[in-house]
C-alpha cells in the first residue's frame, strides 16, 4: 500500500515559442509538436508514500521519468515593420528524456480515485536525432492530475 507504479502517456500541448535569449536555457518553452506521433510521448514513474497524514491525506516521494520525441522552434529577437517576432528555424526531432525526483500530496475522493499534486527537480536530457549530439538541461516539474486505483 505505500509504493506506487505509474506508467501513462503522456501528451504535448504547443504552447507561443518563446524568443531564445540570455536566459542560459537552451531548450526551455521550444519544443514543438508537428505530427500525431509527436504529441504522444511515454511516462514512468515511482511513488512512496509516507505516513497518512490522516484517511484521506497522503504524503509522497516520487520519481518520474517522461520520454518525448519532437522538434525544437527558435524564435529571434529581431522585429519586423510590425513588431513581430520572426519564426528563425526548426531543428529535430530531438529524443527528450526527463527525470525528476521531488514529494506530493495525494488527496483521497474514494476509494478508487484521488487527486495528486506534485512539484520536484531533476535533469532533462536531449539529443538529436541527426547529429547524435545530447544536450543536458536542469528542470523544475509540478504537475496535478488523477490517479486511479485498478485493484
Amino acid at each position: 500500500k505505500k509504493h506506487t507504479f505509474i506508467v501513462g502517456v503522456k501528451c504535448h500541448l504547443n504552447h507561443y515559442v518563446q524568443p531564445t535569449g540570455p536566459t542560459g536555457y537552451v531548450y526551455r518553452k521550444q519544443f514543438i509538436a508537428e505530427t500525431p506521433q509527436q504529441f504522444i510521448g511515454f511516462t514512468l514513474g515511482y511513488e512512496y508514500h509516507f505516513k497518512d497524514i490522516n484517511p484521506y491525506v497522503s504524503p509522497y516521494f516520487l520519481f518520474n521519468s517522461q520520454y518525448a520525441k519532437m522538434k525544437t522552434k527558435y524564435r529571434t529577437a529581431e522585429n519586423t515593420t510590425n513588431g513581430l517576432l520572426i519564426d528563425s528555424w526548426t531543428q529535430g526531432p530531438y529524443i527528450a528524456l526527463e527525470n525528476t525526483v521531488g514529494l506530493g500530496l495525494s488527496v483521497k475522493l474514494n476509494e478508487r480515485f484521488s487527486l495528486n499534486q506534485s512539484g520536484g527537480i531533476g535533469a532533462s536530457f536531449f539529443q538529436h536525432q541527426e547529429t547524435s549530439r545530447w544536450d543536458f538541461e536542469p528542470m523544475f516539474q509540478w504537475r496535478a492530475g488523477i490517479s486511479v486505483k485498478l485493484n
